[in-house]
């Protein structure tokens, strides 16, 4: 039952109805979660948390569903949780404890978790940790989800895909390739200028 309900948790961002997938406007408000702006080739997100915010693109055939999820592809999600670094002590490395404090979470409620560390994937950043997440099924090879951990100043930004198949890295690379913070209030109209003059 555990485990069910971890596969139906971690690939939340891949069962949306389809009946959603309406194209959002070019510019999408983003008081609670993440805002888009369309480009000729890509979608730019843009998802604030008190001072601060995460800046990044998907590609044009993604199909940014709500503030937290994105259809990247048919039958690959994206969704979107900030982990509060309160969750996870004093430590340190905050993205080494956020990684641990989730794996533990998902141990305690789904039991058998086998997880490895995706620095091929990080493109040698130290603001960001990748963890690969397995939910082991019986009658196959599991589920496969990527966690992306982005150090903010007050928590981790978490972008959780789902699931994901080898076939996907390249596309995972890209994601991580464009994530940037920005220590200041998202201004969604000056950004806009920025990206789309």
């Amino acid at each position: 039952m555990l485990r069910k309900l971890l596969f139906v948790l971690l690939a939340a961002a891949c069962l949306i109805s389809a009946g959603a997938r309406a194209a959002p406007p070019a510019v999408q408000p983003a008081a609670t979660g993440a805002a888009y702006i369309r480009l000729d080739d890509s979608w730019r997100g843009f998802w604030p948390h008190g001072a601060e915010f995460v800046a990044y693109t998907v590609s044009l055939d993604a199909q940014p569903q709500d503030a937290f999820h994105v259809m990247l592809k048919p039958g690959l999600g994206m969704m979107l949780t900030f982990a509060d670094k309160k969750n996870f002590g004093a430590a340190k490395n905050m993205l080494e404890a956020h990684r641990e404090w989730e794996l533990n979470y998902w141990r305690k409620n789904a039991g058998t978790l086998n997880s490895k560390n995706r620095e091929d994937l990080a493109g040698g950043r130290s603001d960001l940790l990748v963890t690969e997440i397995v939910l082991p099924q019986a009658d196959g090879p599991g589920l496969t989800a990527y966690m992306i951990g982005v150090a903010g100043s007050n928590g981790v930004f978490v972008f959780s895909i789902s699931p994901v198949g080898a076939e996907d890295n390249d596309m995972v690379k890209k994601l991580i390739a464009s994530i940037r913070v920005e220590h200041k209030k998202l201004d969604l109209k000056a950004e806009a200028k920025k990206v789309a003059p």
